[in-house]
């Protein structure tokens, strides 16, 4: 829980290097947008569920998630109106929610290693 404690205090950039495995606690969301958060890496920690809190980051501009074990992505995510780059590679996704449409300031998504089987039409609002 002390690293925790020390990520509440980052105001631009996260990097998760060890100690969160499978779930991200609705609370580690909150405790975070305190502050301005623009970076969040989350890539390779084994996750397997994101919450819908994390549209609580309203100055998310990059969010790494590459590599875990995620198989959905919240709804919430199209409420991340400053994000521009998004890597969920390597997961377990199997659709993609179609908020995603609503991501205007996006230019990068990484959707590769997954088993996608639906792709949104809203996907073509992106103008990356």
């Amino acid at each position: 829980m002390s690293d925790l404690k020390i990520l509440d205090k980052v105001l631009a950039e996260i990097r998760l290097i060890d100690g969160i495995f499978g779930r991200i606690q609705k609370d580690f969301v909150y405790s975070m947008r305190k502050g301005r958060i623009t970076y969040l890496n989350l890539s390779n920690h084994n996750i397997s569920h994101i919450p819908g809190s994390i549209s609580k980051l309203t100055c998310l501009e990059q969010l790494y998630l590459a590599n875990n074990r995620i198989s959905t992505l919240p709804k919430s995510i199209g409420e991340l109106n400053y994000l521009v780059n998004l890597s969920v590679w390597k997961n377990d996704l199997t659709e993609i929610p179609s908020e995603i449409g609503n991501l205007k300031n996006l230019k990068y998504l990484d959707l590769g290693n997954n088993v996608i089987t639906r792709i949104p039409e809203t996907i073509g609002n992106l103008e990356g």
